[in-house]
């Protein structure tokens, strides 16, 4: 509950009571209404500020989560890339075991070549 301050002995009073529980002293309705229009004002510039730092978390939040999809779709083509490199170095290695039995099928044409 709000509580205001008592203009004679600065005691924080309820607001809808007429007479400071310690002084005795009746409370001012203009003051009672400034006092709390000067809250609610706080509260709605906290407001706004929150609701600022929530639109700015937002847009982080979607950047990140942005990034994260850009990061995933690379990994996805560096591992499409990679079965490729793969496929490419089984290949190689088999042409090089064809070429190494074609040399062992002819070995006379071999020898003739290596010794022009």
């Amino acid at each position: 509950m709000v509580r205001i301050p008592c203009n004679g002995c600065s005691f924080a009073n309820l607001a809808t009571i007429l007479r400071c529980i310690r002084c005795n002293e009746t409370l001012d309705d203009k003051d009672k209404i400034k006092y709390l229009c000067d809250q609610v004002m706080g509260v709605q510039t906290r407001y706004a500020e929150l609701e600022e730092s929530n639109e700015a978390l937002t847009a982080s939040v979607a950047a990140l989560m942005q990034r994260e999809a850009h990061l995933v779709a690379k990994e996805r083509r560096c591992d499409v890339i990679m079965v490729d490199v793969q496929c490419i170095a089984i290949s190689l290695e088999n042409n090089k075991f064809k070429v190494q039995d074609e040399d062992f099928k002819n070995p006379q044409q071999k020898r003739e070549a290596i010794s022009k």
